[in-house]
């Protein structure tokens, strides 16, 4: 009975009192385990796993000491061995419950609404760079389905709504269910004295219920991005991705995309410009967006992009293997897209893009993208039947979005001199069934 009377009222020891050295980050995961209202428990496995995630690679890097030392008595060794035990048991026995009670909230074919972030803190800087991070950080997911930009601005013209039209939690749960799909996040920023309190929260956009919800103090503007992978990271395993694609696809924010939120926001804005204006409107803003941070390699793959779209292959040529070489600071489906790509198109070593795409294929097949890619390699290698099966993959792709595709007798990627040589040996046997497909619009429509 004294044992019962502790679990349900006692509050436990604090877990530095028994071990001085304990990151306080660790223990606020063990109170929280310990937490007597099962509310403000964490509700998931995958939240738990998630935080000692993020607390092992801070330790790691040196953010936090963590040097264990050894105890002063046998009466404190003891005390905390068992305090880890319990921490363990609660542990299994909540991700136990949880993987086997816990209801698929989304399925793979879902498609979700990413809302324009709510910003009260009177800073213009998180304005569309907030959002972009969010959709660049659930795009790391093979699992989630994100609404594309280009499919909510078709969206928005069938509801008479200008292509800008700011997504409200109203309009966004509107435009979700014209568009069929599942559900809409709702992210938020707002200032609590010298922090930042950032939230997201998942809406079924027929039945109204919260599928998800997360909200998280922020000690200084440059935590920002952090924060929100972190968060959106939970968010992902909420909706029902497994934690081995969550784990295995989730680079933090600052190394996917930029640790500067204002070369975000160029970039953001730039996005926005290419979709609703043109590319020569787009680049400006693309440009200032690798002045501020020179190791922003969408940054470059974007500028690319607009100096195709302008036709003046040249200038992409040097963009694109800049955004090669720094290929590693991106998400890994940018990194893969990015490579793929720049083997295609700058050096012409098909083989190496062929297997770069089937890479990216196997990590996410319901992409649209690669299997474009491959068809595109295959087409350069004179291997027919193969480039037309690819095709014919990329089209009944859940993730296909709005893609150029035309009948022509050549392709709008630019190619080495050698592919260029095999392409006009056979063109005739072709030209009656081959789809144009551009590169230069790919990173516009992959995110």
């Amino acid at each position: 009975m004294l044992i019962l009377e502790a679990i349900l009222n006692a509050h436990p020891l604090l877990p530095t009192t028994l071990n001085s050295t304990l990151p306080a980050e660790l223990e606020q995961i063990i109170n929280r385990c310990l937490e007597k209202d099962r509310n403000l428990r964490y509700q998931h496995a995958a939240e738990i796993i998630t935080d000692l995630r993020w607390l092992k690679r801070d330790i790691e890097s040196h953010n936090l000491v963590a040097v264990p030392k050894a105890a002063t008595g046998a009466r404190n060794r003891t005390a905390f061995w068992i305090l880890g035990a319990v921490a363990l048991v609660i542990v299994a026995t909540i991700a136990g419950y949880f993987t086997w009670h816990r209801p698929a909230k989304l399925t793979e074919r879902d498609t979700i609404v990413l809302d324009d972030f709510s910003n009260t803190t009177a800073d213009p800087v998180f304005d569309d760079a907030l959002k972009t991070a969010l959709s660049v950080s659930l795009n790391q997911s093979p699992f989630l389905n994100v609404f594309s930009d280009n499919k909510v601005a078709v969206t928005l013209k069938l509801m008479t709504l200008p292509p800008d039209t700011k997504l409200t939690p109203d309009v966004g749960r509107e435009l979700c269910q014209r568009a069929g799909s599942k559900a809409y996040i709702a992210g938020s920023i707002a200032s609590l004295g010298s922090q930042y309190v950032l939230g997201l929260k998942v809406v079924n956009c027929q039945s109204g219920d919260t599928l998800a919800q997360e909200q998280v103090a922020v000690s200084a503007k440059e935590k920002v991005l952090d924060a929100l992978g972190r968060v959106a990271s939970k968010v992902r395993g909420e909706l029902g991705e497994s934690l081995a694609t969550v784990q295995k696809f989730d680079v933090p924010l600052e190394q996917a995309t930029t640790s500067s939120l204002e070369a975000l926001k160029e970039f953001s804005l730039g996005h926005k410009a290419a979709r609703e204006k043109t590319p020569s409107a787009a680049l400006p803003y693309h440009q200032r967006a690798i002045q501020l941070d020179p190791n922003f390699a969408m940054g470059y793959w974007a500028v690319c992009n607009d100096y195709y779209s302008l036709g003046e292959p040249g200038q992409a040529t040097e963009y694109f293997t800049k955004a090669f070489e720094l290929r590693e600071y991106a998400s890994e489906r940018e990194k893969l897209a990015i490579t793929g790509d720049y083997y295609q198109n700058v050096t012409g070593e098909l083989e190496k893009s062929a297997q770069t795409y089937r890479e990216e294929i196997e990590s996410y097949p319901r992409d649209y993208a690669p299997h474009l890619g491959l068809g595109n390699v295959y087409l350069g290698q004179g291997q027919y039947e193969k480039s037309a099966d690819a095709y014919r993959r990329a089209f009944v792709c859940p993730r296909i979005t709005l893609v150029h595709t035309s009948i022509s007798p050549t392709v709008c990627s630019p190619c080495s001199d050698s592919t260029k040589r095999g392409r006009s040996s056979s063109r005739r046997r072709r030209e009656s069934w081959m789809i144009t497909y551009s590169t230069v619009s790919s990173m516009h429509w992959r995110f």
